[in-house]
């Protein structure tokens, strides 16, 4: 791996969602977050695994035996650091759907002309009830889920670290953005965008308010994780690179049980 491909992997995997009583692992070799309170797969996941050829399945076996117990989702995210190389077909072969592959993508920041007939805003505690409800919309979440979202954004806007966003058109909100701040670089997340304003410039609107913010901020790098049948070409035509990329897994005890 190149410098440039470390530095985006470990800024995507050091973004995992946590927490208060997320536990994290974070070695040369592994990297897993497992959350008691919750048992949906953007809070327990495992974005680094670095095995030899022998260690794989019993390893596999371990972490499901406690999801399994737990009756909580996973997410395995295969970053390009990830071994062996055909852990992709194992995974499959122990009960996880392959659910996409993203583009791990990075540009230097500078601000971009922001589209007519759509508004973007930073958003504080007092409306993180309205982002919960518009990502839900937004990603497909079961309804039910809005309350627990509502909860994790909260918490994480009392963090200097996360910065979140909601877009207008006219007084109508629509989409919904992050972003967390690193050293020197800003990693945008969590773009979403309700289905009857889907393309109508509100995805490129929150791209450009973001790169104004860290541009305000002087931060030098914008890095994404793309998925590549939708969010991927819209970041490429903001100059946004590919460097590398990502296969995201999932197993549930509903599919595997």
């Amino acid at each position: 791996m190149n410098p440039t491909q470390r530095l985006l992997t470990d800024t995507i995997t050091r973004a995992a969602w946590t927490r208060a009583d997320s536990t994290v692992v974070d070695t040369e070799t592994w990297f897993q977050v497992r959350t008691p309170s919750s048992k949906t797969s953007a809070l327990n996941s495992i974005r680094r695994a670095v095995l030899l050829p022998q260690e794989v399945e019993p390893r596999i076996a371990k972490v499901l035996e406690d999801h399994s117990r737990r009756q909580a989702e996973l997410d395995w995210t295969l970053t390009p650091v990830c071994r062996p190389e055909a852990l992709l077909p194992t995974l499959m072969k122990l009960g996880f759907s392959h659910i996409g592959r993203s583009n791990g993508m990075a540009r230097r920041v500078e601000r971009v002309a922001m589209p007519t007939g759509v508004q973007v805003r930073r958003i504080d505690v007092r409306e993180a009830g309205l982002y919960a409800q518009l990502a839900v919309l937004g990603w497909g979440m079961p309804p039910d889920t809005t309350g627990e979202l509502e909860k994790d954004v909260r918490s994480c806007l009392t963090s200097p670290e996360m910065k979140y966003y909601v877009a207008f058109v006219g007084l109508q909100p629509v989409g919904t953005a992050a972003i967390r701040l690193m050293p020197d670089r800003g990693y945008l997340l969590g773009a979403s965008v309700i289905p009857e304003f889907r393309r109508r410039n509100v995805y490129r609107a929150l791209l450009s308010a973001r790169l104004g913010d860290l541009a305000a901020w002087k931060l030098q790098l914008a890095v994404t994780l793309a998925l590549q049948e939708t969010s991927a070409p819209v970041c490429d035509s903001f100059g946004f690179r590919t460097i590398c990329n990502f296969e995201h897994m999932l197993w549930s005890p509903k599919i595997s049980t």
